[in-house]
């Protein structure tokens, strides 16, 4: 039933919220500036870090399911926003900080 599927699915969510908002935070702050390869081996250290101090987090970590709004990243996709993975965690970033990110896109 779909109703159960939605409630593992939550409880899922739930067990990590803490790690992935963590990891989110340090996305937003740090990474940026960075390529994509740089920003998925600081990931998956995050991750692991996490890991060491049995803090969930969900793996393998995804900005845009973390803090992506479907609707807002299929409505930049109609603007012409790229369909990479960089340049929708480019956008999110941009759309979760008050201040200029330091950004490099493709």
């Amino acid at each position: 039933m779909n109703w159960e599927k939605s409630l593992s699915e939550n409880r899922a969510f739930k067990t990590c919220l803490v790690g992935d908002i963590i990891i989110s935070s340090g996305i937003i702050a740090y990474l940026g500036v960075f390529t994509s390869e740089f920003r998925t081996y600081a990931i998956d250290s995050w991750v692991q870090l996490m890991k060491s101090f049995k803090i969930k987090s969900t793996e393998p970590f995804n900005l845009a399911v973390v803090l992506g709004n479907n609707v807002k990243i299929q409505k930049w996709h109609l603007d012409d926003l790229p369909q990479e993975q960089v340049s929708v965690d480019n956008a999110i970033i941009m759309d979760n900080t008050d201040r200029w990110p330091l950004m490099i896109d493709p």
